[in-house]
């Protein structure tokens, strides 16, 4: 069973991420939108990404500056750089920061999704996300079971707990 290729669409245009986000998710990607770099990097905070297709002209951080932060955090998810005011400049910038590719707006549907197949066509069952990592703590062992998680390392001192108090009354 393969897992579906998780593609993030960053483009504070609305309307363009929508359709976009509806010609991938037809295609069998799973495909969401973040509104700008700042809901993107939010975005990898609690889930990881395939491929990001991001505008360059963002709100706040621009989408060079938001592939340079990915690229560092989340070697492996492949980064494509979208942009209306496109100079070889801007694209030689991007491609040194971390992008794989440029594509100049307007997007042609048909070239979009050859470009997407070929970088997703071996996409990694695990990718590297450092952003997760942020909220882990040493790795503890548990009956068997490794966990650095907060969650995790909750429920097994619920099971330490747990079985505490079950021999608690034999004690008595």
């Amino acid at each position: 069973l393969k897992m579906a290729t998780k593609i993030l669409i960053v483009d504070d245009d609305e309307r363009l991420a929508q359709a976009l986000e509806q010609l991938l998710n037809l295609e069998g990607y799973q495909a969401s939108i973040a509104l700008s770099a700042e809901a993107a990097l939010e975005r990898f905070c609690t889930d990881t990404f395939h491929l990001v297709l991001s505008d360059l002209q963002l709100p706040g951080r621009n989408g060079i500056s938001l592939i340079k932060m990915l690229h560092e955090t989340c070697p492996e998810t492949k980064a494509v750089l979208i942009t209306g005011h496109g100079s070889v400049r801007t694209a030689v910038t991007a491609l040194k920061r971390g992008a794989v590719e440029y594509m100049a707006k307007p997007i042609k549907p048909r070239r979009l999704l050859a470009l997407i197949r070929a970088l997703t066509q071996d996409t990694p069952a695990y990718l590297t996300n450092r952003m997760l990592a942020n909220d882990r703590i040493e790795a503890q062992s548990f009956d068997g079971m490794h966990a650095r998680s907060r969650g995790m390392l909750q429920v097994f001192e619920k099971i330490r707990v747990a079985e505490s108090r079950r021999f608690d009354h034999v004690l008595i």
